[in-house]
């Protein structure tokens, strides 16, 4: 069974992970000049603050 400081190194791991990509698509955008890509980066970086969002209230619910 999984301890409560389990969930909070996987939370830990996730958010990491979460605003290494918010970065990463945001420097893409930042560098491209294509606006088609610059679009995808764009969407890509959205989707991955509402994951970041989802991640924290996962981890208010754990730390309960």
């Amino acid at each position: 069974m999984l301890s409560k400081q389990d969930y909070l190194n996987y939370i830990s791991e996730m958010e990491r992970i979460e605003h290494r990509m918010i970065e990463l698509y945001k420097t893409c955008g930042e560098n491209v000049e294509d606006p088609d890509i610059r679009q995808t980066c764009s969407t890509l970086r959205e989707a991955e603050e509402d994951h970041d969002n989802l991640i924290e209230k996962l981890k208010a619910i754990i730390l309960k």
